[in-house]
């Protein structure tokens, strides 16, 4: 039910307070320059592309407290860009914490995995006489076991900034709160998970789609001809129009639902 009564409540907040889509728009307008470089130069992208991605490890953690304290305004009525300006600042050092914890071990996962892939190539090159496939199904069960580590670990700290902001908690209890909200929530949180996927999935699948035909080194590689000009801004426009209407409504889904499945749990502690 939170899945289905989140997913109803989002829409109307939306609807009401249209100046949430301000934020996703500084974070489009952000990443911009990203999309242009397709045009100018690949080693100019990749550098434009490093450059963008070490000012959003700066500036996401301040646009998560934002939106999130914008999304709880709206769900209940009227919000502005003082929430989020508020919001964001007063939860800055404590989402940045937790997010560089959660990058710290999102790593050491990584490189856990591509350590197994290595010794697993290294295995299925040893044992390429046939002789034994006990060492590649060894490594190939380590590497699923981590890859399953990860998808869990992600799964279980998913609102760890949700948990900060709205129930004012530190980074190590915003984590550890989150961890405890979907282990008393289990099915609702895979249900959301799911359509949160789902969605993203579509969306990104469609973005992908606008981004190949707005290149023209993609086209080239596909010996596709290179759309006119006004298809282009047309592609690009529909594509950031549908980014903001699609990333507002998920941060005001993710809200809509941490509120859900924890209302009782608040209702038991006052």
């Amino acid at each position: 039910m939170a899945v289905l009564n989140a997913l109803k409540e989002s829409p109307g907040a939306l609807w009401r307070n249209p100046v949430l889509i301000v934020p996703i728009l500084a974070l489009v307008i952000l990443q911009a320059p990203m999309f242009a470089s397709e045009f100018i130069d690949p080693i100019m992208a990749a550098l434009i592309s490093v450059g963008l991605s070490l000012v959003f490890v700066v500036l996401m953690p301040f646009f998560q407290g934002g939106i999130i304290g914008m999304a709880d305004e709206a769900l209940s009525g009227k919000t502005s860009l003082r929430a989020f300006f508020g919001t964001g600042k007063s939860n800055y050092i404590s989402i940045f914490g937790a997010y560089l914890l959660i990058l710290a071990i999102n790593v050491v996962l990584g490189i856990g995995f591509v350590l197994f892939m290595f010794l697993g190539l290294g295995a299925a090159y040893i044992g390429g006489d046939g002789t034994s496939a006990a060492p590649i199904l060894v490594v190939a069960g380590g590497g699923l076991l981590l890859a399953l580590v990860y998808f869990l670990f992600i799964f279980f700290i998913q609102f760890y900034s949700q948990a900060i902001v709205l129930d004012g908690v530190g980074a190590i209890d915003g984590i550890q709160r989150s961890y405890t909200v979907v282990r008393n929530n289990l099915a609702a949180t895979f249900g959301y998970s799911i359509l949160v996927g789902v969605i993203g999935g579509i969306f990104g699948l469609f973005i992908s789609v606008i981004s190949i035909l707005a290149s023209p080194r993609a086209l080239a590689a596909m010996e596709i001809p290179t759309l006119p000009l006004e298809w282009l801004v047309g592609f690009a426009g529909f594509g950031g129009v549908l980014t903001l209407v699609i990333g507002t409504f998920l941060a005001i889904y993710s809200v809509s639902f941490y509120e859900a499945i924890t209302e009782p749990v608040q209702a038991t502690t006052h």
